[in-house]
């Protein structure tokens, strides 16, 4: 057989997160590669326990600093838990999943140069554990080391 002309392009598959439709996965997470070309919704998060905690500890876990204080997740926002009614894809931010760490050392623990091991306490870690078992959590939270 032969063919009539170049091959013709298809549309490349984007990455995008789940959309809010009511069909939303037990936790906010990327789908993978899927053909869409309906903008998916953003995702909100209720992070009123995790900016309770920082504003309790009000200081940087790792060095004491009070400037530029956030609340960190230890392991990772796709094991925020939904909330309510799941056509709106509300996800509670828990406390034992937060730090709270200045600018410059939330930036060193995304970047994995980090070890946050030892300035978690013992409900935090048991949190992390929970959440990817504990080869995974051990590895994410003294970065690999």
């Amino acid at each position: 057989m032969k063919r009539s002309g170049p091959p013709q392009r298809r549309t490349p598959l984007k990455r995008t997160e789940w959309g809010c439709d009511g069909s939303c996965p037990p936790g906010p997470r990327s789908s993978g590669l899927k053909r869409s070309r309906i903008k998916p919704k953003k995702i909100e998060r209720d992070w009123s326990s995790a900016l309770e905690k920082k504003a309790r500890e009000g200081k940087c876990r790792v060095c004491g600093s009070t400037d530029g204080l956030a609340a960190a997740h230890t392991i990772g926002r796709e094991h925020d838990a939904p909330i309510g009614d799941p056509s709106f894809c509300v996800y509670k931010v828990e406390a034992d999943d937060t730090v709270p760490l200045c600018r410059r050392h939330h930036d060193a623990y995304d970047a994995r140069q980090l070890d946050l091991l030892p300035y978690l306490n013992n409900v935090e870690q048991a949190r992390a554990v929970l959440h990817v078992g504990l080869e995974a959590a051990r590895k994410r939270l003294t970065s690999g080391l």
